[in-house]
């Protein structure tokens, strides 16, 4: 009987709750307090608490959208080393310059990233041999960008659309997007017809009311790198809702920020969702499955987002039958 108990307390000894605090690493690609960032976070961590996780976490941030790629390098040794210090049980690499700089750097400890979008490069590489199994020490969630989701929801909105450009900061991030729609361009809904890339406010603006001229639709993806004539960050917010408050044609996000502060409308990527299927994997990786045996993934895409502000602001009308798509499964924003 006295062995009977024994193996009942070694067993619960062994839940998370039994074993002291797992500790967290994250490596950021984005500055401190980037809500993308926040939101894979949060998502990451509300399901390992629930599952009787207590964590003890610390971060390090590359900066990647204000700073050079040298003053990047540099963070990433700084980075390295202060995860060497606290010794975690897991990294998790959130997007493509912490994946770069930091997480292919490190070959002895388990690593997840999330909010990869340039995953090709990195498959049948000494890092990853394949999606259905990574067989190293790392795996993850990639990024996808809903270009068709999203232009398929403006051409039930507005039925004689043909055309649209695309605006674009200089980030690795928009770099790496771009790569995956003109990849999939001959199949989209619409056809584009220029793209516009610059880190300059007055560029985006100059040239956004030039596109509104001669194409029915922009599509823009992270404003997160733009800069005013005097070389400060202009934030991404503002930059939202100058176009929402400028441009006066339809215009297509890729996240719930965009959408809030000023775009039109998004079969939005969901930051959350990118770090819930992280934790998923993370579970079985704490509880001893090797990360190289876990397949790679793409969760599927947030739901489908409009500002209402704006739907005014351009003075259109919609049908009920359309907007019961917002209503029904998706969300509205502005007023």
């Amino acid at each position: 009987m006295k062995k009977f108990y024994l193996l009942i307390i070694v067993f619960l000894c062994v839940m998370p709750t039994c074993l002291g605090k797992t500790k967290i690493f994250y490596a950021n690609s984005y500055n401190e307090g980037f809500f993308w960032t926040g939101w894979i976070v949060n998502g990451f961590e509300d399901v390992l608490k629930k599952n009787g996780y207590k964590l003890e976490t610390q971060h390090g941030f590359l900066n990647a959208f204000t700073e050079s790629k040298l003053a990047q390098k540099e963070r990433a040794r700084k980075v390295l080393k202060q995860i060497k210090l606290f010794n975690p049980d897991l990294i998790i690499c959130t997007d493509d310059d912490a994946m770069a700089l930091v997480c292919l750097n490190i070959r002895d400890r388990k690593v997840i990233f999330t909010g990869i979008n340039g995953m090709d490069k990195y498959l049948s590489s000494e890092f990853i041999n394949s999606l259905s199994k990574p067989g190293h020490n790392m795996t993850g969630i990639f990024q996808k960008t809903y270009y068709s989701e999203s232009l398929n929801l403006i051409k039930k909105l507005f039925p004689k659309a043909r055309t649209f450009a695309v605006v674009k900061d200089l980030s690795t991030t928009s770099n790496e997007q771009f790569k995956e729609l003109q990849a999939e361009k001959t199949t989209l809904p619409l056809k584009l017809i220029k793209m516009i890339e610059s880190n300059k406010y007055e560029i985006w603006q100059e040239k956004s009311k030039e596109l509104a001229l001669k194409v029915d639709v922009i599509f823009y993806l992270n404003a997160n790198s733009v800069f005013d004539k005097n070389g400060k960050q202009v934030q991404y917010t503002d930059v939202y809702r100058w176009l929402g408050n400028n441009i006066k044609i339809p215009t297509v996000g890729t996240w719930r920020g965009q959408i809030e502060n000023g775009l039109l409308l998004s079969a939005s990527d969901d930051g959350p969702n990118q770090g819930i299927y992280a934790a998923y994997l993370a579970l079985k990786i704490l509880e001893g499955t090797s990360p190289g045996s876990l397949e790679i993934k793409s969760p599927p895409n947030g739901i489908p987002i409009i500002n209402i502000g704006t739907v005014k602001k351009l003075k259109i009308q919609i049908k009920q039958e359309h907007m019961n798509i917002f209503i029904d499964n998706g969300k509205i924003y502005g007023k």
